[in-house]
């Protein structure tokens, strides 16, 4: 049995989970572009209602997305933590957390169960105390998205390991 390919000192899975398998998880899912800009001119009703497995054939059929995002929080049941450059790596790293995927522009996302209550969607940049506390790092809870297959401006999103694992 071969060893499983190393990147970044972790796993990569064999290959990228299909819509199907996303849809049958439980996830909300919404087509991108290639600047992670949703393909739909509005996604609001995803945050509360999951779109059919017809919908998202529909909409790979129509846009030919270049990625797909997981709508975050109690609609898919998954809070994602979003690792943006070497400090925040570091961070994901001492905290011993291992990620699910790695983004096109190099960052790192770990995906936890969402936890019963309203985990609000923060942005390193935008909140300036997250931002000196923790730079790099932002959280994608209620009423967020995060790409988590495909490719982006900055290239391929690459699994390490499935969100059916949390």
């Amino acid at each position: 049995m071969a060893s499983p390919q190393l990147e970044n000192g972790y796993a990569m899975s064999d290959q990228e989970p299909s819509l199907t398998e996303l849809a049958a998880q439980g996830r909300s899912l919404i087509p991108c572009q290639l600047n992670k800009k949703p393909c739909l001119k509005t996604w609001k009703e995803y945050q509360t209602e999951r779109p059919t497995l017809e919908q998202l054939k529909a909409w790979n059929s129509q846009h030919r997305p270049a990625g797909w995002a997981m709508i975050t929080g109690l609609v898919s049941r998954v809070i994602t933590l979003d690792f943006d450059g070497e400090t925040a790596e570091r961070s994901m790293r001492l905290c011993g957390l291992e990620p699910h995927r790695r983004s096109g522009g190099g960052g790192f996302h770990v995906d936890f169960e969402w936890p019963g209550f309203r985990v609000n969607t923060l942005n390193s940049k935008s909140k300036e105390e997250l931002g000196k506390r923790y730079p790099g790092i932002d959280i994608r809870g209620d009423g967020g998205y995060v790409v988590i297959k495909g490719r982006n401006e900055n290239g391929p999103y690459q699994n390490y390991r499935n969100a059916s694992s949390l």
